[in-house]
């Protein structure tokens, strides 16, 4: 309010000295995005993320440059309409060469009160030779956006705190303004960027995250280890904050329950009854290793579980030859399980992002996770999966999420789920 009444006395002062101009000049606003990935604009009202300024001094001031008619210091004061919320849009422009157009009017709104003390915004036509800014504003990435199949802009809320603005000066009697992203310096590595909050992603230093197709951790995509059904079949054992449930004997049923999958295990106690046991395991939808009932196999669940960090628990199944055939570890603030426990592999995770998404909780970076087997390294970026063959067989591996923060206060604010499985023949 301040800012808004400062700017009125400012404009009234300037508007005093100027020669008042008989019609506008409107300009064509283009936004185009010659970079490597999209940007997305806040297109409520068709503003395609642009806002047009003046200069009144040493300051540069925005205005409303697509207002409601009711605002109008003409009208305000005789008509009863009042302005309603426009609805909150987004647009995406394609990397590439993407754009999209608008029109200004070449008319300056300006913040006023008319004579019934109504706050209102009156006319003032820019000079044809008068300098001005455009200023763009945008984002990279937009949660839950879905993009019209028309090209058009789409309902959605766009995440203002996030956004990176960039200006570009121009005179009405230019016709047309162009403006794009402002690239960032050149980088290899993220030690190149001099910026606040600077990462290096596509060889350029941005304090943005680039579009991804990372999968988000949670509803169908999730990894997710239950705590285990003990009926005298596991043995239990508590240290350094952790319960680890071991137990031998086989695999008497295995069902897929809406994507989880329930393994039943039994062995023979020491007076002849059966002692059972159940694990679960909740991998990311579609995704379903195939396991063979009557295996003779060793199993291990993992609890580091913990009133900040809760439903943070490992699996390893093992056959009768200790061969791996299932391994899966949640590894929320640090991995559950030692090497010994994964071979043949050892699973270790890249230091260096290669993107992230902006959250509730901070800005999440992406790294790749590394998995080392006896005959050759694959590298898999988070939500992807592919085949490692090995001598004892070929494994699918899949890196379900790999991210930490660059600062939060959020709990785990480091998760590196993975999972390994054998494929049987």
């Amino acid at each position: 309010m301040v800012r808004a009444l400062a700017m009125m006395i400012a404009v009234m002062g300037f508007a005093s000295c100027r020669c008042a101009v008989e019609s506008p000049t409107p300009v064509t606003l283009k936004v185009k995005n010659p970079g490597g990935t999209p940007i997305f604009v806040d297109d409520t009202s068709g503003v395609l993320g642009l806002t047009v300024q003046r200069q009144i001094g040493a300051e540069w001031f925005s205005f409303t440059d697509k207002p409601c008619s009711c605002s109008a210091c003409e009208t305000v004061c005789t008509t009863r309409c009042a302005c309603d919320t426009p609805a909150a849009m987004v647009r995406k422009i394609a990397a590439g060469g993407g754009e999209a157009i608008r029109t200004w009017d070449g008319v300056v709104r300006v913040d006023s009160f008319a004579s019934c003390g109504q706050g209102c915004l009156s006319p003032d036509n820019a000079a044809p030779d008068e300098k001005l800014r455009v200023q763009l504003c945008y984002v990279n990435q937009v949660s839950g956006f879905r993009e019209n199949p028309d090209g058009g802009s789409s309902a959605a809320s766009f995440p203002k705190a996030s956004q990176i603005c960039n200006e570009k000066e121009f005179r009405p009697q230019d016709g047309l303004v162009e403006i794009s992203p402002q690239r960032g310096a050149d980088c290899a590595t993220t030690a190149d960027c001099q910026g606040t909050d600077e990462l290096c992603f596509g060889g350029a230093c941005t304090p943005s995250c680039p579009a991804t197709d990372v999968p988000e951790l949670g509803g169908t995509w999730q990894l997710y280890i239950p705590q285990p059904d003990d009926q005298g079949f596991f043995t239990v054992a508590q240290a350094a904050q952790r319960v680890t449930y071991t137990g031998s004997g086989t695999l008497s049923s295995v069902l897929y329950q809406a994507g989880t999958i329930v393994m039943r295990l039994q062995r023979p106690g020491p007076q002849g009854e059966t002692l059972q046991g159940t694990v679960y395991l909740k991998l990311p939808t579609g995704i379903a290793p195939s396991l063979v009932v009557g295996t003779a196999v060793s199993v291990s669940v993992v609890d580091a579980s913990s009133d900040s960090n809760p439903e943070n628990r490992a699996l390893v199944i093992r056959d009768a030859q200790n061969g791996l055939v299932l391994a899966a570890d949640t590894a929320q603030q640090g991995a559950i399980l030692a090497n010994t426990a994964t071979a043949p592999f050892v699973v270790s995770f890249d230091g260096t992002p290669f993107g992230c998404r902006v959250t509730p909780c901070g800005r999440q970076l992406y790294y790749p996770t590394r998995f080392t087997g006896p005959a050759s390294v694959s590298v898999l970026q988070p939500g992807k999966s592919g085949p490692h063959v090995t001598p004892q067989g070929t494994y699918q591996l899949l890196n379900v999420a790999n991210y930490d923060y660059a600062s939060t206060s959020c709990s785990p604010g480091q998760v590196r789920s993975w999972a390994v499985w054998r494929e049987m023949l």
